[in-house]
């Protein structure tokens, strides 16, 4: 396994566990006063953010600190398949930002439009992670 694989389930891993964390909180805080959008969010949702990039970070860190001198770092295969990651990534990501304007647009409340972007940004992570590991397993297709 790459490291950019180890990488990937570390992303996987962690953002399945910020999204689920930060749902948790959520929920636990509207069943003690029956109301979502008028809790405080704003500590939660960073600490959950954090909860989502700092295993990713460290990890990258670490396996960066381990690799070998000979190490020549990532082939043309590994560009490749980071690549098209970030372009699933960066579609993701497109689409909540139209989903937030949207919402922006129409009034909604804040903490709907920053549930809406934190949401984004964990599928984003979860979905780049996903074409990062179905890369290594699978192959890159050609077209």
């Amino acid at each position: 396994m790459s490291s950019e694989e180890r990488v990937a389930w570390v992303g996987v891993a962690s953002g399945s566990a910020g999204m689920l964390v930060f749902v948790a909180l959520a929920l636990i805080h509207a069943l003690g006063d029956g109301r979502l959008a008028g809790q405080n969010y704003t500590i939660p949702m960073i600490l959950c953010v954090f909860v989502m990039v700092a295993p990713v970070w460290i990890v990258r860190g670490l396996l960066a600190r381990g690799r070998k001198k000979t190490d020549l770092g990532p082939d043309e295969r590994d560009r490749d398949i980071a690549r098209r990651a970030d372009q699933a990534k960066f579609q993701v990501l497109l689409f909540a930002c139209v989903v937030v304007l949207s919402m922006a647009f129409t009034g909604t409340e804040h903490f709907w439009i920053a549930s809406t972007v934190f949401a984004g940004l964990g599928f984003s992570l979860l979905v780049g992670a996903g074409v990062q590991i179905a890369g290594y397993r699978r192959g890159v297709p050609t077209w």
